[in-house]
């Protein structure tokens, strides 16, 4: 599964090589961002295919309040409303961990659990330009990582039970980038 997801990936990513001959507007294809969020870190690559869709490839890590945290690599598809706004979409692989109360012979304990598996990832943001259009943008963002895939609780001394479950986690964010 993990290899499926990174053909996947690469496969996006040189396919917006490829195909991408007209690029936007501006003449400006490729943007490149690192990310800052609460307590993490992520990089980007996004190729623009017109004015108002584009392909690319994320890997992140993020942490929220420190007992909640997802990483993942994905590529993602972009559709941006006029030149700012954007709606994205990103398919991968990830994992997110946090605690979770669990009831255990009779006894509540607060577990550590690790969900891994297919990762889906929606997003809101909006693109600014610092200066003319192309060259250094700021990105906000607003992500939902959301992964469907196994759950195990990490228990000390016994073996771990695996079941199936949906592991959500909320990702704001904020990119610096440069257009090239």
């Amino acid at each position: 599964m993990k290899r499926f997801i990174f053909l996947l990936v690469f496969a996006v990513i040189i396919a917006g090589g490829v195909f991408a001959q007209t690029g936007g507007s501006s003449g400006i294809n490729n943007w490149i961002s690192g990310e800052a969020s609460l307590l993490g870190a992520g990089l980007r690559y996004e190729r623009m295919l017109n004015d108002n869709i584009s392909i690319g490839g994320t890997l992140f890590w993020h942490s929220f309040f420190f007992f909640w945290n997802s990483v993942g690599i994905q590529a993602a598809g972009r559709y941006y409303f006029g030149s700012v706004f954007y709606a994205e979409l990103g398919l991968g692989y990830g994992t997110i961990t946090g605690t979770e109360d669990v009831d255990y012979h009779g006894n509540t304990f607060s577990w550590v659990y690790v969900t891994k598996g297919f990762m889906v990832t929606p997003a809101i943001g909006w693109k600014i330009d610092v200066g003319a259009p192309g060259g250094f943008y700021i990105n906000p963002m607003i992500a939902l990582p959301i992964v469907f895939g196994s759950k195990t609780y990490d228990v000390s001394g016994s073996k771990p039970d695996s079941e199936f479950k949906i592991g959500i986690n909320f990702r704001p964010a904020i990119g610096l980038g440069y257009a090239f």
